[in-house]
Formats: structure tokens, C-alpha cells, sequence
């Protein structure tokens, strides 16, 4: 910051690189507000003011690259991929889900096994808050599920953008104009969904375009992820353990980030160990849709 000038007189070109990143976004939110420098230069002033923002839903992604895809679908590609029939797909993604949720609940004591298995379809688990709990939970562990996490907090959707961990990678912010899926009832109990701001979105087609109208893309530059997680730090108290205050979040980080090894190290990428599970799982949950939707059975297009 140069000597004797106020930082609110300052030229846009002399903001930090970082810093015109932050506004850049900011004001893409603001739905594309100018910018200006008198505006750039208050927020300088008073970094820790939030502006208030169109009721817009975001979502922070470390690595720029493809669609968004919901993990359920990127285990299943192979199988999603063999309907060429959109409501076919929907429906084979909808029997992936439900299967998947009756063998988990098999195994937990907590979960009630009799309800989860006479989900017929996604309006009833939707429907159901103990099916949304127990697909929240599995979400939060990294099992495959056909919901997406966004965030109505901006700086929370940055955060991510700018985890530790992928520096040596552009990241990128999403912003939705209007809801990117079929919106699900957050469980507020989990204090880890109230601290994000989570809004869960289930995605019909496992996958949306980023090329969307109604979806802009703010690029975040590799070289200014640091000084952006120490903004979010000093001026939002946003840090991974605010963020995920539990001892899974502590697992994870210590793990993610101070480099602990897992308690069982798999040398093999889990998609290849467990191909041959995930394909009975498909053939099993297209066996299980056939009650329903007898056409989906036979409906596959074999690529």
C-alpha cells in the first residue's frame, strides 16, 4: 500500500491481485454491479463488512474443470451412461439411491431397516426425514449419493474454492441464479450444515452443465488462493475447524492436510477396487427398479 494514500483513493490497478479476485466475485454476485473503484476502496476500509446479496446459492470447487456431478453418479458413469433416455436415467439414478440406502440400513443399528426398505421411489425418500438423515450422514462420509452440496454463504463457497491442499490448481465459484436440482430439507441438528450454510440439492440427471444461463463461473487463480484462506481467516474466523466442527472434520483434516495416513492405506484408487461391487450394485439396483418401471430394465443402450 503506497505511503500517505488512502487506501479508499487508490486505483483499481493497485489493489492487490488477490483482492480484485475477491471484489470480482463479490460484485459477479452483486449480479454484475461495476466495478468501481469508490466501491473497491470500502471495502478495503471494512473488510469485514458482507454485502448483501440476491438470494443466489454457490458452491466452491478447489479444481476448474467439467460439470458438476453428484459422487453417486461419477461411481456409476459407466452404468448412468448406458441410458441414452433421460427419464430413464432419472429413474436408474433413483433405483442406484434407494438400493444403496436399504443395504446401509441393514447394518445400522440406528437407522429403522423396515421403513428405508418400502421407499418405492424419490418422492418418498424425500419425503421421509429419516431417509434424508441417513443420506445426509452417508454424504458427509463419501459414500455415493445423488445429492450436491451449495452454500447460501458466499465466503463459505470461496473457502472451498480455495482449500488447502490444491494450490498448485485454478479453483473456481459457481454462482446459481435458481436452484441447481430438486432442493431437500436440511437437517439442522448437524451443526456442521448450520456453520456452511448447506442447501442440498438433488440433481435428476447426476450431472449439471456449468454452461447454464442461469450459472456464472468466477475463476479463482491459483497464486491467490493463500492470501484469499488468510482474508477468510482474519476477517470471517473461516477455517477448516470452524467450518467442520467435529471430530470426522478433524480426522479429515488431519489427514487431508498434515498428511496422516489413513487408518488402512489402500494403494489401489477405491474405483478400482471396488469395480466389480459397483457393478453388482447396478445390476441389483436396475433389478430392484424393474417392480417399478418395467421398461428401465431393458431400456440400456450397451456402449
Amino acid at each position: 500500500m503506497n505511503a500517505g494514500l488512502s487506501p479508499s483513493m487508490m486505483r483499481v490497478e493497485n489493489y492487490p491481485a488477490w483482492f480484485r479476485t475477491l471484489i470480482k466475485l463479490q460484485h459477479a454476485a452483486w449480479n454484475e454491479i461495476p466495478l468501481q473503484e469508490e466501491l473497491m476502496g470500502q471495502f478495503w476500509d471494512s473488510p469485514m463488512r458482507m454485502p448483501q446479496l440476491p438470494p443466489h446459492v454457490f458452491r466452491g470447487e478447489p479444481d476448474a474443470c467439467g460439470p458438476i456431478e453428484s459422487s453417486l453418479y461419477r461411481e456409476f458413469r459407466n452404468h448412468v451412461d448406458e441410458y441414452d433416455n433421460a427419464g430413464q436415467r432419472e429413474e436408474f439414478l433413483d433405483s442406484l439411491q434407494l438400493y444403496l440406502l436399504e443395504e446401509v440400513a441393514t447394518v445400522l443399528p440406528d437407522v429403522d431397516e423396515a421403513h428405508v426398505g418400502n421407499l418405492q421411489n424419490r418422492e418418498d425418500l424425500l419425503r421421509s426425514p429419516e431417509a434424508r438423515r441417513l443420506l445426509y450422514r452417508l454424504r458427509h462420509r463419501r459414500f455415493p449419493t445423488n445429492i450436491v452440496d451449495f452454500t447460501g454463504n458466499l465466503a463459505v463457497a470461496l473457502y472451498f474454492a480455495c482449500q488447502e491442499g490444491h494450490d498448485d490448481e485454478d479453483g473456481r465459484v459457481l454462482i446459481c441464479a435458481r436452484n441447481p436440482g430438486q432442493l431437500l430439507q436440511p437437517d439442522v441438528s448437524d451443526l456442521r450444515v448450520v456453520v456452511q450454510s448447506s442447501r442440498f440439492y438433488w440433481l435428476t440427471q447426476g450431472t449439471l452443465a456449468v454452461e447454464e444461463e442461469w450459472v456464472r463461473v468466477i475463476p479463482i487463480p491459483r497464486q491467490h488462493k493463500r492470501p484469499l484462506r488468510v482474508y477468510l481467516r482474519c476477517a470471517h474466523n473461516m477455517t477448516y475447524a470452524t467450518l467442520f466442527p467435529d471430530l470426522e472434520g478433524v480426522m479429515e483434516w488431519m489427514q487431508q492436510v498434515r498428511g496422516m495416513p489413513a487408518a488402512c492405506p489402500d494403494p489401489q484408487p477405491a474405483t478400482k477396487q471396488y469395480e466389480g461391487w459397483w457393478r453388482k450394485v447396478a445390476d441389483q439396483a436396475r433389478e430392484r427398479s424393474t417392480r417399478f418401471s418395467p421398461e428401465l430394465g431393458t431400456g440400456a443402450t450397451h456402449k
